[in-house]
């Protein structure tokens, strides 16, 4: 599998439990809101370091 299918697949497990999560919240903040963001800008960063 290529790298790229590879990381759109972690990505959206990555969604998929952010939005089991995001039904939590902690001190008005979402849980899944704060770790999709934290996630999604990783997967960011490891997309474009592999071009």
């Amino acid at each position: 599998m290529n790298p790229f299918t590879e990381s759109m697949f972690v990505l959206f497990a990555i969604l998929t439990l952010g939005a089991w999560i995001g039904q939590w919240s902690w001190r008005g903040i979402s849980l899944g809101t704060a770790g999709v963001l934290f996630a999604w800008k990783g997967q960011l960063e490891f997309l474009f370091s592999e071009m």
